[in-house]
């Protein structure tokens, strides 16, 4: 029987393991009902992500059709729209690149290292948390969490802000499901604005006062006291 890979399905979206074993058991390389290639072995993804003749996927075109519709009847979508075409994973080369060089330092195997108690103190905090519960979902309330308060931390939010920014992370995550309403998108697009005031206030107070922090280090890049690496063969791996 074939196999058919639908993410709509709801018996797909509580447990999609099976649907991904019997893939790649079966049809590793699967075209879906929606006209998109579904690859699930692990070299056949390495391949086409290393591959140059291969993209990613133009969701900022999907916003961009929903922000045209909703502008010619008084709304829009703009801060969606823009932030989406600056998203990392939106982007192919030469941006991708400089972007990656960008942030190449803050991720070096030694400053993940000099994070790892950060990582300790957050994952003991979530078993705190969890500890004399009857039940809990590993994913929603371990897994999740978890590297929504690391990043924070590594950008130097407080824990004031911390769980309201935990949450927008999570709706905004919807971004990459291939089926977002209308609605969805308008209120995404309101949380990227809380995003932006969130942080500007932050950008404005590392400019103020530096600290260790990621936003701190970006913005010595960004006002040319240090240059980080931006070629292909800097990055090379």
């Amino acid at each position: 029987m074939a196999v058919r890979f639908n993410p709509f399905d709801d018996a797909f979206r509580r447990d999609p393991y099976p649907v991904y074993r019997a893939l790649r058991e079966t049809e590793p390389v699967h075209r879906s009902f929606l006209d998109a290639w579904v690859v699930t072995r692990h070299a056949d993804v390495k391949f086409v992500l290393k591959d140059r003749r291969f993209g990613v996927d133009p969701v900022p075109e999907r916003i961009a059709d929903r922000h045209r519709f909703l502008a010619a009847r008084g709304g829009n979508l703009e801060a969606l729209l823009s932030a989406s075409r600056r998203f990392f994973f939106f982007l192919d080369p030469p941006a991708h690149t400089r972007l990656r060089g960008l942030v190449r330092t803050v991720f070096s195997a030694g400053a993940v290292e000099r994070m790892v108690p950060i990582f300790t103190a957050y994952t003991d905090r979530l078993l705190d948390d969890l500890a004399g519960r009857g039940d809990f979902d590993l994913i929603d309330d371990f897994a999740a969490p978890l590297p929504v308060f690391v990043i924070a931390s590594m950008l130097g939010v407080h824990d004031a802000e911390l769980r309201t920014l935990k949450g927008w992370s999570l709706e905004l995550s919807r971004i990459l499901d291939p089926l977002v309403s209308l609605q969805e998108y308008q209120q995404m697009d309101g949380i990227v604005r809380g995003f932006e005031e969130c942080f500007r206030g932050i950008f404005a107070a590392r400019r103020d006062e530096p600290a260790g922090d990621i936003i701190s280090i970006l913005l010595a890049w960004a006002f040319g006291k240090k240059k980080p690496a931006e070629t292909e063969e800097d990055l090379a791996d």
